[in-house]
């Protein structure tokens, strides 16, 4: 699914409003899956879903969605601060502001940002 996400939250404190506002976001591939039986979700750059590109935004663990509406939802997790293999990293509330884009990319435009 494409879709542009907006962070709502800075290492856990949330961001004024003007500045998520302004926030173009982060156009890409949404994917949930299962990890050791946790749920993750992930954005991906846009292209073809059998190939694996590298996250876009750092993975939301634990999300859970909280206003969702037909032109997109509010999904809430926890965010590693920062992409360590550390197991012990430290990680903060998150919020995702996830719009549903109704115009993909081509596969051959992966990764491109439409505005």
């Amino acid at each position: 699914m494409y879709v542009r996400v907006v962070q709502l939250r800075d290492m856990g404190a949330r961001r004024r409003p003007r500045d998520v506002h302004a926030d173009e976001g982060v156009y890409g591939r949404l994917n949930v899956c299962i990890v050791a039986n946790h749920p993750v979700m992930q954005l991906y750059k846009w292209g073809p879903p059998n190939i694996q590109s590298p996250d876009i935004l750092f993975p939301l663990f634990q999300p859970t969605i909280t206003s969702f509406s037909e032109l997109g939802m509010i999904v809430r997790g926890l965010q590693h601060a920062s992409m360590s293999k550390d197991a012990a990293a430290p990680t903060c509330l998150q919020e995702w502001s996830i719009l549903f884009e109704r115009d993909a990319p081509t596969v051959g435009g992966a990764g491109q940002r439409l505005k």
